[in-house]
């Protein structure tokens, strides 16, 4: 069982240190990441976008972003955003990250035939 309260308080102290600098970028995907676990995947979703739009290339947000979606049963566009990190990973040459991300989408694409 998650401590909502102590997720509660990271979410304020996320928000004013985006109130204090709006391009934060890692401010965005903790909030997220704490939205996630909270199970509160559309303003989960709203922060990885956010930190999309401040930094394109970084892999990790578009996974955390695909599970979010996953979660809110949205699996095509989470098998997009899956497919943007293996792009990205492939051009960061991280063949783990990578192969990982390969993993994914053919579990993705499996649980579509569900």
């Amino acid at each position: 069982m998650v401590d909502s309260e102590l997720f509660d308080d990271a979410l304020t102290d996320f928000d004013a240190a985006i109130q204090i600098n709006p391009n934060y970028f890692e401010a965005y995907i903790n909030r997220g990441s704490t939205n996630t676990v909270l199970g509160r995947y559309e303003s989960a979703i709203a922060d990885y976008d956010e930190a999309i739009r401040l930094k394109r290339d970084f892999v990790d947000v578009y996974l955390s972003r695909a599970g979010a979606k996953y979660r809110l049963g949205r699996k095509a566009e989470a098998r997009k955003d899956l497919k943007t990190a293996l792009k990205l990973a492939r051009k960061a040459n991280n063949t783990k990250l990578a192969t990982t991300v390969e993993q994914a989408l053919r579990d993705s694409a499996s649980d579509e035939d569900l």
